[in-house]
């Protein structure tokens, strides 16, 4: 079930994966790529997937979850054998429980049941961000870091290249749910300065 900082929390991961890498534990295969993660085929949207190697060896499929939602194992399983279905490399999928709520008794790191004596087993990854202090630091800090990437690249475009005044108070801004706001009043508003008057 998508929440509101979904979306931002996947553009501010989607711009830099090599960021993600040493956060999540992910492969070291050079070029990592962040990949089109629209399963239009099986009418599904995974979160963020990064690919890695040229020619493509590997594929990392990371799932965010802050609530309860029972089904996350199956979803898993449909979108680790779509990725393999279309890029046909192995895949690796990830569960990342944001909030404690969204741990339960179905989180276990494997989906498997039997059909008529075939049995079917899928493994997943669960990283629980909720449990370590210096493991959230960490993510907030890359978060910080990557929405000043982001919102210093799209108001060059849109407002031309800041002074120092601006990029250094920009820069000095470490509340992620204010960088969030500001990069959706990015959209509209006219100049760096309201754009730093963001609240």
């Amino acid at each position: 079930m998508p929440y509101p900082f979904d979306a931002t929390l996947k553009e501010i991961l989607s711009l830099r994966p090599e960021d993600c890498v040493p956060v999540f534990d992910l492969p070291r295969t050079a070029p990592a790529q962040t990949l089109n993660v629209d399963l239009s085929t099986v009418s599904a949207a995974t979160d963020v997937a990064f690919g890695f190697g040229s020619p493509l060896e590997e594929v990392v499929d990371l799932n965010f979850q802050s609530g309860p939602d029972p089904s996350v194992p199956a979803r898993l399983h449909l979108y680790n054998a779509a990725f393999h279905l279309r890029f046909q490399v192995p895949v690796r999928s990830v569960l990342i429980l944001l909030r404690p709520k969204a741990d339960g008794d179905r989180i276990t790191g494997k989906l498997a049941y039997t059909c008529r004596g075939q049995r079917v087993e899928f493994n997943y990854g669960v990283r629980v961000m909720h449990e370590s202090t210096a493991y959230d630091e960490a993510v907030e800090e890359g978060c910080v870091k990557t929405s000043h990437r982001f919102l210093l690249k799209q108001g060059r475009k849109l407002f031309g290249p800041p002074d120092r005044s601006i990029e250094s108070a920009l820069t000095s801004i470490q509340d992620v749910e204010r960088l969030e706001r500001m990069g959706e009043a990015i959209l509209t508003v006219k100049s760096w300065d309201e754009l730093l008057s963001t609240p």
